[in-house]
């Protein structure tokens, strides 16, 4: 027999250190395993078995692995007040705080309140306080509550990795946990009378989920009882002086709107004798009401009942009054007022207050406040202080602290890159699928199909050089002797296709252009079957929006094509048909909702069957027997028994949580693309590697596949000469200078005059121009195309350059969209910014790719998938528990990445996020107004705050304000870049409000505080209306900031966010040459950074109105697949 195929096939079986299963279904590290060879499948050459004795897993990328889909084991203990990693220590001293939210001991003496995540004390005339929580490192303790007698104080806490109620002596020793609730979140404790019982709120999933319900638990502990259901939407209990009543806020929620005017926030009475529940308040105004008055109430919060029980004070919002928050007008404002629950009658009492955040909370609308034992006053926060309001004269005292914050944090998550100048390392390959004969391995990478001779081939293109289109989907003829694939053109749409697997002359096998998805060959060879959209891009929407598929039978050899049947997928699933057993044709079809239908059809599209439900399943692939069927969940590969022909007639329910059958995960780092080799190899993709699982031997096998293509970039010389140069190189601007970029980097940047020039330069006169850095945008969603086909030129990466944007973070996204897209642009196959992603967020529960993390090797293999997809930073969106936030910022700070999170939370969130070592976290905090303890802490832990003013908080989001000032969707340059169907809808019809409603100035004053104590403020515009959209927030940011303090957020502060700051953020020598050329000054005004002549990034210059190419060559944009009028 001659030599082995694979000449370094000893090599191959060398042992190596490998993660294999514990009990638990997850991977133990370092532990050696010989991986066996190809094993034969069914089906197959002789030749094939010869060439898989060699192939042994030697990617460190994946594991062999063969793991249940879900655990049922208890992870090991996890010690949520432990920091992590070089620690760090924050340490500051401060008179004031956010959200107190005090309570009076009952003799009067002693105010408890939390502050930073700790519970203090301070004497009722004020002094210095003291910690009673400091003990429990960085573990959250916030509301405390006195007991009847005050010996003991109840409060949150979540040392356990869940917020829930603990009790400890008054001076702060011998904690104990009551509650012991692992996926609800407690707040808002409150004793019974007797002592005996805490009554608190437990809320949703996440950290603003509004679905609140009230439990009362026994001192001692127990799984506790529930007094109200989810319906009710319950906070904010209060137990009457005689125990036998529960006030309590309700959220009267009308669907669609959140909108407090409306009064939906009402004040109920639950009797625990008799269970009923009376309104206290009521009035809900309807969204519309045919003339017969709106009756709102205006709404009311926060019931606090007076010790004799006769008085009830509560809050309401004044609505045509303001109040200066944070140095800014802000309305409408809160008020606390007092009913006398004999008369009924009510009055004003204290006004203003602290304001509300009705629209969002969920540890409270507002911080909580307290009786005095007698009754005669309120200990209420306001303004970052403690007040006493006496009731009677309605006088406001000051109770004065001081409190020092002492607090050791974990490291956190930083680690900075250089951008690349030589070739493109690509990552993100899809469809990956070997021959029949197992030699050649194709696959999809910037746009273009892709063949490797395995293991170690140079991938080589399959389609000639001038083949313009991008090519989809690479299926295998059964003989091994062709290729189908699908294309896409934004000019003349796309198609089915042939070709010779040596390469040549592609053969079109389609007669009408559409969008073609997913082909796949006959047994036999004579016919493909495509699924082929109703042409939703045809008509200028995106492909995400096609969610109608017809699959069609088209003779190999040419002819008309044959509909089959209709396929109806939502949610993002790919619609990919697969032959099975008795040659029917099977594919998952998707309504509303994360389950899909895995049916099947015969060749003539009739006897329809359903096989099985499965949850949370993005694509699947029977066996040819029948027997299994591999699928792709949480962007990982599984296995299951497929039972054939069928369960009595009912297709079987494969759920997450608890499968009727044996389910096993084939991956932990990553699994897409599956497809079968015979009867008994399964094969997959994911990022740059390629696997292949034996069903007899439970081994996988996995392939590296390397890939570089030259990375587009600007060679020559550029001088501009004569501008404003707002460099972002500490508080620099030069009046008139000169900037030289060389080979796409800036080598010298001066005053006018002291620049030496290179002869031969192309000299740019800028003479009253203004130039500033490329700017960077921190939360920036660019790709709304889906998982399979994208367009050409991507009319959001587009729009976005456009406007100057020129280096992005997208924080969560599909995969397979924006890194193809991102790899697209490096190759300079596409216009746009320079991208960078988290990939899928790591978000909990059982929908779509999503997958709690409850192990330290959970979150490590979750961030190693997402990290060779080409992921920046990791996005941990909301996972329930603190414990799984603090392993997935562990995993993401070993793999040298950035970590963020999804906030629009209270402060208290923040503080958690930072302490656990985060990068930075995202969207508005919504408790307001920050005070000095939380922007110095914030600030002092070097925290990256990325508010996304456009979106979110506690108030009418801010891009609203811009739709309202202006008729936005008449800017030139948006009518070219941005579809109609996109543009007009968003932004013609608007609200009318007043302009004192909009949050945003008090946001933006907290981030100056925060950037001010050491932190970092960062745009993040949230791909609202791309490309604008990021100069409404850097015009957002200037409320409450000097004009150069907003560009350093929209610049260098997102670019140190990413960790490029090195290479993008400034205008420094040695930097990429990222720059925006202005027409005007917005040192003056900070709306002209929307006044562009040019654009450039990394040395190449574009039109600031059409995108057209100036420099180095010249080159028209291209016509976008939704443009029609070109």
């Amino acid at each position: 027999m001659s030599a082995p195929l694979f000449a370094d096939a000893q090599a191959f079986r060398t042992p190596r250190p490998h993660r294999t299963l514990q009990s638990h279904g997850l991977a133990r590290r370092d532990t050696p395993v010989v991986v066996a060879p190809f094993r034969r499948p069914s089906r197959v050459t002789p030749t094939l078995v010869w060439l898989m004795a060699g192939i042994v897993a030697t990617w460190p990328h994946a594991r062999p692995l063969d793991a249940q889909a879900t655990s049922t084991a208890v992870p090991a203990p996890w010690d949520v007040t432990a920091a992590q990693g070089r620690t760090r220590t924050i340490s500051f001293t401060t008179d004031e705080g956010t959200w107190l939210s005090p309570d009076v001991s009952p003799d009067g003496r002693t105010i408890a309140f939390d502050m930073v995540g700790d519970i203090w004390t301070v004497p009722i005339a004020g002094g210095t306080a003291r910690s009673l929580t400091a003990s429990a490192g960085i573990a959250l303790d916030f509301h405390a509550s006195f007991s009847p007698e005050g010996a003991q104080i109840a409060f949150i806490s979540d040392r356990d990795g869940q917020n829930n109620i603990w009790v400890m002596n008054a001076d702060g020793s011998n904690p104990r946990q009551v509650s012991r609730q692992r996926e609800k979140r407690m707040a808002l404790p409150t004793w019974t009378p007797d002592g005996n019982y805490i009554i608190a709120r437990t809320g949703g999933d996440s950290n603003n989920d509004g679905r609140g319900e009230l439990w009362m638990w026994h001192v001692d502990g127990g799984t506790g009882v529930r007094l109200t259901s989810d319906s009710l939407n319950a906070s904010w209990p209060e137990v009457s002086p005689d125990g036998r009543f529960v006030f309590f806020e309700e959220i009267v929620s009308i669907p669609g709107d959140r909108n407090p005017a409306r009064g939906l926030y009402q004040l109920r009475r639950l009797d625990r004798e008799t269970g009923r529940i009376a309104e206290i308040t009521n009035g809900v105004g309807p969204l519309q009401d045919g003339g017969g008055g709106r009756r709102s109430s205006g709404g009311t919060i926060a019931p606090a009942i007076s010790p004799d029980g006769r008085w009830l004070a509560f809050a309401r919002r004044i609505a045509d009054g303001t109040q200066m928050v944070a140095g800014h007008e802000y309305g409408p404002r809160t008020a606390l007022w007092l009913r006398d629950l004999q008369s009924g009658a009510e009055r004003l009492v204290m006004d203003p207050i602290t304001p509300d955040v009705q629209e969002r909370n969920n540890i409270g609308a507002l911080p909580r406040y307290s009786w005095m034992p007698d009754g005669r006053s309120i200990l209420i926060p306001e303004g970052g202080k403690l007040r006493r309001l006496d009731i009677a004269s309605g006088n406001v005292s000051t109770i004065p602290f001081s409190a020092r914050v002492e607090q050791v944090i974990s490291e956190q998550a930083n680690t900075p890159i250089r951008v690349a100048d030589g070739p493109l390392d690509v990552h993100m390959l899809r469809y990956h699928t070997a021959s029949p004969d197992g030699r050649v391995l194709a696959f999809v990478a910037v746009g273009k199909i892709w063949l490797k001779e395995l293991p170690n081939g140079t991938p080589r293109r399959l389609t000639a050089a001038d083949f313009a289109a991008d090519e989809y989907a690479p299926a295998w003829s059964p003989d091994g002797q062709w290729l189908a694939y699908t294309s896409w053109s934004d000019v003349d749409h796309g198609h089915l296709w042939k070709i010779p697997r040596a390469g040549g002359t592609p053969v079109r096998l389609s007669q009408v252009p559409g969008m073609y998805l997913n082909p796949t060959w006959s047994p036999d060879g004579a016919r493909l079957v495509v699924a082929r959209g109703t042409g939703e891009m045809l008509r200028g929407r995106m492909p995400s929006d096609e969610v109608s598929f017809t699959l069609e039978s088209v003779p190999a050899a040419g002819g008309a094509a044959q509909p089959i049947v209709e396929v109806t997928s939502r949610g993002g699933k790919v619609v990919a048909p697969k032959f099975g057993p008795g040659g029917r044709i099977f594919y998952l079809e998707t309504s509303r909702g994360s389950g899909a239908v895995l049916r099947s059809v015969r060749p003539d599209g009739l006897d329809e069957r359903r096989h099985m439900i499965l949850d949370a399943v993005d694509e699947a692939s029977p066996s040819p027997d029948g027997k299994w069927l591999a699928f792709s969940r949480g962007d990982n590969l599984h296995l299951a028994p497929l039972p054939w022909p069928g369960v009595a007639g009912e297709p079987l329910h494969l759920t997450v949580v608890s499968p009727r059958v044996t389910v096993r995960k084939l991956s932990l780092d990553g699994g897409n693309f599956p497809n079968w080799i015979g009867r008994s190899v399964v094969e997959w993709g994911s990022a740059n590697g390629y696997f292949r699982h034996h069903l007899d031997s439970r081994v996988t096998d996995s392939i590296p596949v390397t890939l570089q293509v030259p990375r587009a970039g600007a060679r020559g010389t550029m001088a501009f000469t004569g501008a404003r140069l707002v460099t972002m190189d500490g508080d620099q601007v030069i009046d008139r200078g000169d900037l030289v970029i060389e080979n796409g980097r800036i080598t010298a940047v001066g005053a006018s005059g002291t620049v030496t020039i290179p002869a031969g330069a192309r000299r740019i006169d800028a003479d009253g121009a203004t130039i500033i850095p490329g700017l960077v945008d921190a939360h920036k969603h660019t790709t709304r195309e889906g998982r399979d086909l994208l367009s050409q030129q991507s009319w959001e990466m587009a729009s976005n350059l456009a406007f100057g944007i020129t280096t992005a973070l997208e924080p969560s996204g599909t995969p397979e969209a924006i890194f193809a897209m991102a790899e697209a642009v490096e190759a300079g196959r596409q216009v746009g910014p320079r991208m960078y992603s988290a990939g899928t967020s790591l978000s909990s529960g059982t929908a779509t790719r999503r997958g709690s993390v409850e192990t330290l090797e959970d979150a490590r293999h979750e961030v190693a998938r997402l990290k060779s997809y080409g992921a920046r930073a990791i996005k941990e969106y909301q996972q329930r528990r603190r414990d799984q936030r603090q392993k997935v910022v562990i995993a993401t700070r070993e793999a040298g990445l950035m970590s963020t999170c999804e906030g629009d939370a209270d402060h208290l969130e923040y503080i958690s996020i930072a302490m656990d070592g985060h990068t930075g976290c995202e969207h508005p905090i919504l408790t307001l107004p920050l005070q000095r303890d939380v922007t110095q802490f914030l600030g002092q832990a070097g925290f990256f705050y990325s508010p996304t003013l456009n979106v979110g908080g506690p108030g009418p989001w801010g891009e609203d304000f811009f739709y309202q000032e202006s008729d936005i969707w008449k800017n030139p340059k948006l009518q070219r870049f941005v579809p109609p169907l996109w543009l007009y809808p968003h932004t013609q019809r608007r609200t009318m409000r007043p302009l004192t409603t909009y949050p945003f100035p008090i946001v933006v004053q907290g981030v100056a505080d925060i950037v001010a104590a050491g932190g970092f403020g960062t745009i993040g515009a949230h791909g609202q209306l791309q490309g604008i959209d990021s100069h409404f927030e850097l015009w957002q940011m200037a409320a409450a900031m000097t004009p150069l303090q907003a560009l350093r957020t929209a610049t260098l502060f997102p670019a140190k966010f990413i960790g490029v700051d090195r290479d993008v953020g400034s205008l420094t020598v040695g930097k990429l040459a990222d720059l925006v050329v202005l027409n005007s000054n917005p040192l003056e005004n900070i709306r002209n950074t929307t006044d562009i002549r040019y654009v450039v990034k990394g040395g190449t210059m574009y039109d600031g109105n059409t995108l057209d190419q100036l420099w180095p060559d010249a080159r028209a944009f291209p016509k976008m697949f939704w443009d029609g009028r070109k």
